[in-house]
Order: structure tokens, then C-alpha cells, then sequence
């Protein structure tokens, strides 16, 4: 039997890189574009198993000089501030090649090879719409249930069903995500799972205009449609 060859981790090199590694160039190159969205995003590095229990004093953000440093959490002044969701998703992709590619040049298994990424999204005005169930339920019917479908409720308030569902945390509101072959969206959907979506969806838009915390849940609960609308229109 021919002998398999075990390639290294590139976690420790990457660990130990991560804050030697410069970006600035992938910035400059990569934000393209002036968008209209009534936010920004701030990009850090998730948190390892290690380090989520010092999450909440201080996390590792990419930085306008373009590099990653650890920020308190109480002072992000230095981080990058970005506009528009496919600004982030072009940095956030052409970092993670050029890391794949040193670490692949270096011999480390590819297969291992990634940063993890989050963003804190940074409210700038009021939303100017509110979702309804009827939309949530023609945003069902009319997405593909070949794909993996997620809800999302963006900045503005309105809803979305996309078929990306790993962009999720670029809005300020999701839920579960919808498998697949499984039936809950379509033409052919009973849109069994819209009215619940909806109340839940409700009830985290307003978790997040009252914290501007990203807000995400799987758990349907129902809830007073009336009242808590009534508690939404005060960040109107």
C-alpha cells in the first residue's frame, strides 16, 4: 500500500502571522464602489474556542492601516470602516485567497486553510420601510428550493430571501436556514413556516433598532403583531 502524505496545519503559522500580515494593497484595489447603504461594517476575526470568553472586552478587527489588531471593545477607532455588503465580501475574499495561497505555497493542507470572519454592523439613519407577511410570503414562493434559502431582514426593513446563506451576517436580522429540497420555499411551498418567520423576524428587527446588536434565532415564537410594530415605528 503506497504510503498517504499528511500535510501540516497551517493554523499555527497563520495564528502566529496574523498580526505580521498587511493588507493595505487588497483594500486599496478591492473597494471598487460607492454604495447607498444606510450602514457600515466593521470586519473582525471570529473568535477561537480559545479566546470567545474575552469576546466581550476586546476582538481582532482589520484596521484602516491594514492590518489586524486586537481592539478593546470600548475604543474600534483604528478599525476599517466599510460601505456596501459587496465591499466586504470582495475584501473578505481576496484576504482569504492571498492567505490560502501562502499557506499552499508553503506546503500546509489547503483543505485547512481559511480566517473566519464577522462584521459589526454600524446603523447611520433610520430604516425607511417595514416588512409585512405578505412580502416574506411572495419572497418564499418565488426562491429557488434547489438552493439553501435564508431570511434576512436588511437595514432599510425590508426582507430578503437569499441563497447565499454564509452573507447572512451582513444583515442586521436573520433565521435559520432553509435546507434545500426540503420544501419550504417554491412555487410548490404550503409557505408553512412564513407566518412564524414573520413573528420572529418582528421580534428581532425590534431587538435590533432597540441594541443596533446583529440579531439571529431559530426558535419560532409567535407574538403580538400590533404591539410590537406599534414598538418598532418609535425608531421610525
Amino acid at each position: 500500500m503506497p504510503e498517504v502524505s499528511v500535510k501540516p496545519s497551517p493554523r499555527g503559522y497563520i495564528d502566529e502571522n496574523l498580526k505580521k500580515w498587511n493588507f493595505s494593497d487588497i483594500i486599496t484595489k478591492t473597494v471598487k464602489t460607492v454604495s447607498t447603504c444606510s450602514c457600515t461594517y466593521r470586519m473582525r476575526i471570529k473568535p477561537t474556542f480559545i479566546n470567545w470568553r474575552l469576546f466581550d472586552k476586546e476582538a481582532d478587527y482589520l484596521c484602516k492601516d491594514g492590518n489586524i489588531k486586537t481592539l478593546n471593545l470600548s475604543d474600534v477607532s483604528e478599525s476599517l470602516e466599510v460601505s456596501g455588503r459587496e465591499n466586504v465580501i470582495a475584501i473578505v475574499e481576496a484576504i482569504n485567497n492571498k492567505v490560502k495561497f501562502d499557506c499552499t505555497a508553503l506546503g500546509f493542507d489547503e483543505e485547512q486553510i481559511y480566517l473566519s470572519w464577522d462584521v459589526d454592523i454600524i446603523r447611520k439613519n433610520k430604516p425607511s420601510h417595514q416588512f409585512t407577511l405578505d412580502e416574506i410570503k411572495k419572497l418564499m414562493a418565488d426562491a429557488d428550493d434547489s438552493k439553501d434559502n435564508k431570511l434576512v431582514i436588511d437595514e432599510e426593513g425590508y426582507a430578503h430571501v437569499i441563497a447565499i446563506p454564509g452573507t447572512a451576517c451582513l444583515y442586521p436580522v436573520s433565521i435559520e436556514t432553509w435546507c434545500a429540497g426540503d420544501g419550504y420555499v417554491g412555487q410548490d411551498s404550503s409557505l408553512s413556516d412564513a407566518e412564524p418567520a414573520y413573528h420572529l423576524c418582528l421580534s428581532l428587527w425590534l431587538d435590533y433598532l432597540h441594541t443596533d446588536k446583529r440579531q439571529y434565532d431559530d426558535y419560532y415564537t409567535q407574538v403580538d403583531v400590533d404591539k410590537t410594530i406599534e414598538g418598532i415605528e418609535k425608531y421610525y
